[in-house]
């Protein structure tokens, strides 16, 4: 008898026809996430972008706003009449560069006069800025994917963990940033704001100890960090830590920004609730201010010592305590600080080759190198020129962890599985599927766990 086997080897009686070939049914088109993870950081740059540029200008019209009352004052009590006189005499001799340079001359000095106008300018400025800019860029990020973290409640042991490791890298970024400053005495661009402050030290201190940490955990942390996380928690973390340093303007907050954005973003995706992240902000601000809230009670040293001697010693500690605590929790693999990687081929493409990632970091990191340029410049018309080119070696060290992270973040890779198809209307296919790596069976057992037979063949 002639035998006849169809498709699998299967017996077929002779007259029968072989079974028609099994087809399997269209599967739906897959959401191409990569694209979908390029476009979204793509948005996330251009809104970084959209904040600071309106935080800059409203800032800007504001302060110069605020000078107009000090101007009027000083025109008031006489003090600024020959600088008028002088300024209205070169415009009428036709001299347009003195008259100009005489007009910003008065509002110079108006700034550097210290009025509680030009603080509250400032201030004020800095906070309508910062809030429009993120009510503006909100529109760009109305169509990006979001995915808040599960909200979870913080014990205060797990928020005493977090504060210390906040410390630790505090001090880290402190000293890693302006150890120049600190070692040769130099001065930076930012003592200019010290000049602009003077005494009216109050509503400053209320902006940047609970002002500036609710508006920037919100424009870093909530809005950003809540669309990035959908493509991976790591490289979002690392992502929006970068940007929240860059954003600060000058190497000497860079290293700190950076080092407390990444903690801040894992504190966020553990808990989901930002405020914890509001008061971890907050009180390092707190911290980093006490040489100013004791100047209010008129408190400038203790024991002969000044305090910002000692303030730095503080800080130091802190540094170095927190340091060794963060140490030892990365070397257990503390649950606490531990994010998922990426699961997407190709994640460190999509990150950072797109035109607003590009165009804001490479905005961020010239705004960054232009700042410590000035400090530069002013160290050496001080007559400080030997040790002032210190002041970039931060600066080369903060766009050498620019270009690592854009070269890095995202091409670390969590190994994928692909999906196991299971054809419609088979019993399994309403069972739900769990796919597990493949393991290696112990010895003397088969794949399924079961004794392995003896080595003879099954007839």
């Amino acid at each position: 008898m002639n035998e006849q086997y169809g498709q699998g080897g299967i017996y077929v009686p002779p007259g029968q026809e072989y079974p028609a070939p099994v087809t399997e049914p269209p599967r739906p088109a897959e959401p191409d996430l990569t694209a979908d993870m390029k476009k979204t950081y793509n948005r996330g740059g251009l809104f970084m972008l959209i904040v600071y540029g309106v935080m800059a200008v409203v800032s800007t019209v504001v302060l110069y706003l605020s000078v107009i009352p000090v101007i009027a004052g000083l025109f008031l009590d006489g003090s600024m009449q020959p600088a008028l006189e002088s300024a209205a005499e070169k415009m009428m001799n036709g001299d347009l560069s003195g008259y100009l340079s005489d007009l910003m001359n008065i509002v110079s000095s108006s700034m550097i006069s210290g009025s509680l106008f030009i603080v509250l300018g400032i201030v004020i400025g800095s906070a309508l800025g910062l809030g429009g800019g993120m009510l503006i860029g909100k529109l760009v990020l109305r169509k990006a994917p979001f995915l808040p973290p599960e909200k979870k409640k913080l014990s205060l042991g797990s928020f005493l963990f977090y504060l210390l490791c906040a410390y630790g890298l505090w001090g880290i970024g402190v000293f890693f940033g302006n150890w120049p400053l600190i070692a040769f005495g130099l001065s930076s661009a930012a003592d200019s704001l010290t000049q602009l402050i003077g005494d009216n030290i109050i509503p400053y201190l209320l902006y940047a100890v609970i002002g500036a940490p609710v508006l920037e955990e919100l424009a870093c942390r909530k809005l950003l960090l809540d669309r990035l996380r959908v493509f991976g928690e790591l490289p979002a973390a690392f992502v929006t830590a970068l940007i929240f340093g860059l954003f600060h303007g000058n190497s000497g907050q860079f290293f700190l920004a950076f080092n407390l954005g990444l903690l801040f973003a894992v504190v966020y995706m553990k808990t989901g609730k930002i405020v914890y992240t509001m008061l971890l902000h907050a009180a390092i601000n707190l911290t980093g201010s006490l040489d100013s809230i004791l100047y209010l009670f008129g408190v400038e040293s203790v024991g002969g010592i000044p305090f910002s001697t000692i303030l730095f010693s503080f800080i130091a500690f802190l540094g170095v305590a927190g340091g060794i605590f963060l140490i030892v929790a990365l070397a257990r693999r503390s649950e606490k600080l531990r994010l998922e990687p990426t699961k997407l081929p190709g994640a460190n493409r999509a990150i950072f080759k797109n035109p607003g990632m590009i165009i804001m970091l490479i905005f961020f990191t010239v705004n960054l190198v232009s700042t410590d340029f000035i400090s530069l410049v002013m160290n050496l018309f001080a007559g400080r020129a030997p040790e002032a080119l210190m002041i970039l070696i931060p600066t080369g060290f903060a766009v050498a962890l620019v270009s690592l992270l854009t070269a890095k973040v995202g091409t670390r890779r969590a190994e994928t599985y692909e999906p196991v198809y299971v054809p419609a209307g088979d019993p399994a296919a309403d069972a739900p599927v769990s796919v597990q790596p493949e393991t290696e069976a112990p010895a003397g057992q088969n794949a399924e766990g079961e004794p392995q037979s003896g080595s003879g063949s099954e007839e």
